[in-house]
């Protein structure tokens, strides 16, 4: 007969606890962190020339000028090694790997009591120890630790949580997203915590599929933390150039009619990289593909005459 209490217990006599602390620098002294990841993926985008500027993709873009077909090129081969990178990932050796994991039984055992007082008994304690067990094994196996907080077991809460979503979803043959909206009005039942129900509604689904992040203004404390080592040979002028020329640049997207607008923001994001596909777009509007190419070439051609947006292509233009 499975026995938590036992277990735990055997636990506490043979074996030992770790802190947030002694975790994190498991991950810094095999260098499995997220500063040390950075840095590889810097490394290979340093292996490059040159990385565009936001100005230089967008003109590039709309003016089809000779740099466009060398930056996309680029583009994909930098893509292709951080993708190589990424599957080449190193993680935690298995000795660390197991430490953790023994050292983390407790975030497993509290856990536990938690979703079983949470279905107030009605799945089996066992049935929910393993669920949790098996969060904690993937969470040692793929974290990438962050360099300076200790939060490791905060991140195995809610690898655990995950899973049980995904369990819940397995055994109601349901799908995850109304096991998700299912815990989420126990857990407002029970615990008093506001369901987010804006999460649910079918309008909102767009904002689960792009990233609208790129829209919102940064906070003045982000900014500082992007800059700050940048050094004393900053290139203001290369900065204000930059600004003005995206001041410009809205100012061009906002003299398109509404539609034209619309496409050219889901075609380009603020940084000049390609965001969505003509066909993503059409499906996005409910319109044909063609469709969305021929009001594209428009808002391209437009965007070509504009007068403030010719400033900046000089010798480049074709």
């Amino acid at each position: 007969m499975f026995d938590l209490d036992a277990i735990e217990k055997d636990w506490k006599e043979n074996s030992f606890c770790l802190s947030d602390k002694d975790i994190l620098e498991i991950y810094k002294a095999e260098g499995i962190t997220t500063t040390a990841f950075k840095e590889e993926i810097d490394s290979i985008k340093d292996r490059f020339p040159h990385n565009p500027t936001a100005e230089e993709r967008l003109i590039a873009s709309i003016f089809g000028d000779s740099k466009r077909e060398e930056i996309e090129k680029q583009d994909k081969e930098i893509q292709d090694q951080i993708d190589a990178c990424l599957s080449d990932r190193r993680r935690l050796s298995e000795d660390a790997q197991k430490k953790i994991i023994e050292g983390c039984m407790d975030v497993v055992f509290d856990s536990t009591r938690f979703w079983y007082d949470f279905f107030d008994a009605k799945v089996p304690i066992e049935k929910l120890y393993y669920v949790c067990l098996e969060a904690l094994i993937s969470s040692v196996k793929y974290c990438v630790h962050f360099s300076t907080k200790s939060c490791f077991k905060s991140y195995v809460h809610e690898s655990i949580r995950k899973n049980i979503i995904k369990h819940m979803a397995k055994w109601e043959h349901i799908s995850y997203r109304n096991a998700f909206y299912i815990i989420d009005k126990i857990q407002s039942d029970k615990y008093g915590i506001p369901q987010r129900e804006e999460l649910y509604r079918s309008e909102f689904k767009p904002y689960f599929e792009y990233d609208y992040d790129r829209m919102q203004v940064e906070k003045p404390s982000r900014m500082y933390e992007r800059l700050k080592n940048f050094g004393e040979e900053v290139n203001f002028v290369g900065i204000t150039s930059s600004s003005l020329f995206m001041s410009d640049y809205e100012e061009a997207l906002a003299d398109l009619p509404k539609r034209q607008e619309y496409i050219m923001r889901l075609s380009f994001d603020s940084n000049g990289y390609r965001h969505l596909s003509t066909k993503e777009i059409g499906d996005k509007l409910g319109v044909d593909r063609s469709k969305v190419e021929k009001t594209k070439a428009k808002a391209l051609l437009k965007m070509r005459n504009n007068e403030r947006l010719q400033r900046y292509i000089g010798d480049n233009k074709e």
